[in-house]
């Protein structure tokens, strides 16, 4: 009689982890819906990361950086608050904006690659830029990283680069079963809400497009090799998200101005991005955390924004420049940082978070940035 107990618990027991296990992967591959777009604009510091989820419930995670290269802080909050957003370990898409450490974190220790490998958090496409590709010619199945990668797109490439592309070139990792190549202009290979009429497109990557100073040579190819190769930043992706009127960019480090720094240049890429978007949008969020190579007056008068979003902290780059919290004041840009950046800045009005921006956008295209409610326009 006890064994036919034990046996029937037993059962009972099974049927239920198993029913568990159902509802998990349900809530995973079946979202549940909601009423808005919604942004998630985290609080991580001189950094970037952004939780974008549709009305559809399907989601992006635009990078998850880390602060120094042999850390997982980062990787460890960013997995805590998509489980707390969303309800369970699963992102439709993960974003890598450029292959810098405040933006993608450093492979074997946190960042995307803590989200995936150590946080347990699933992806079904992660998708980045083009830069190169790891070959393994003595089939040892370890990268080197000084003679084993064959470059793409790229310029002042650090190890960060480095590590990223072999692990997301590598076909037995679980990156490089999922990764793809950002496909310049597509509004379908990033599909959150097609069928409720949310667009994400890509608008830039790889510096396709732009010229160096001498108008002539292209930043995008292999430039590794030269003496003042572009930045990494120029090669930033620029994504531009639109649901009926509501209108929201996100350019990542994406440089505005031909400077030269002592070991790499600075390159416009700002004015073709402006071109390819040629409207006012809503939401801004401001490129390369406000730093003075970024947001120029092109970029900033065509677009037009009602709302400029910082993702800054404590930094030793005098970030946001002054010239850019003037510019977007100057236009009547409502402002809002998720820290406070330079403290030696005249921030007029802006809104200083300490904490998460949040932004709701709802169906008869009015939204919200913490609360604070705003209309959207027409295009």
């Amino acid at each position: 009689m006890a064994k036919k107990i034990i046996l029937s618990l037993a059962i009972l027991y099974f049927i239920f982890a198993t029913s568990c296990d159902v509802v998990q992967i349900a809530n995973e591959t079946n979202p549940k819906k909601r009423d808005s777009l919604e942004i998630y604009v985290f609080n991580v510091g001189e950094a970037m990361s952004q939780l974008i989820i549709s009305p559809t419930g399907k989601s992006i995670l635009i990078d998850c950086p880390e602060s120094n290269w042999n850390s997982n802080t980062i990787s460890k909050f960013i997995a805590s608050e998509i489980k707390r957003i969303t309800g369970n370990t699963h992102i439709n898409y993960i974003v890598a904006s450029h292959l810098h450490l405040d933006h993608i974190g450093y492979v074997g220790y946190g960042g995307i690659w803590g989200l995936i490998e150590k946080e347990g958090i699933t992806c079904d496409v992660l998708l980045d830029r083009n830069a190169g590709k790891w070959i393994d010619y003595n089939d040892d199945k370890i990268p080197d990283y000084s003679n084993e990668i064959v470059y793409y797109n790229g310029g002042n490439l650090t190890n960060t680069a480095k590590r990223w592309i072999c692990w997301v070139t590598d076909p037995r990792s679980k990156a490089g079963n999922i990764r793809q190549i950002a496909k310049l202009d597509s509004t379908t290979q990033i599909d959150i809400g097609l069928s409720e009429g949310v667009i994400v497109k890509i608008v830039q990557v790889d510096g396709y497009g732009v010229k160096m100073t001498d108008n002539e040579t292209s930043i995008s190819g292999d430039h590794t090799k030269e003496s003042f190769p572009p930045s990494e930043n120029d090669y930033s992706m620029t994504l531009w998200i639109k649901w009926n009127k509501f209108d929201y960019i996100f350019g990542s480090d994406t440089d505005g101005q031909y400077q030269k720094s002592p070991s790499y240049t600075y390159n416009d890429v700002e004015s073709i991005v402006a071109k390819k978007i040629n409207q006012q949008v809503e939401i801004l969020n401001v490129n390369h955390h406000g730093a003075g190579y970024s947001s120029n007056n092109t970029y900033v008068t065509t677009l037009k924004p009602q709302v400029a979003i910082y993702q800054v902290g404590d930094n030793s780059y005098g970030h946001p420049e002054q010239r850019v919290l003037d510019l977007f004041y100057q236009n009547n840009v409502d402002q809002y940082l998720t820290a406070m950046g330079d403290i030696n800045r005249n921030y007029y009005n802006s809104v200083i978070v300490n904490g998460t921006i949040l932004i709701k956008v709802a169906k008869n295209d009015s939204y919200t940035v913490n609360k604070k409610s705003y209309a959207s326009l027409e295009p």
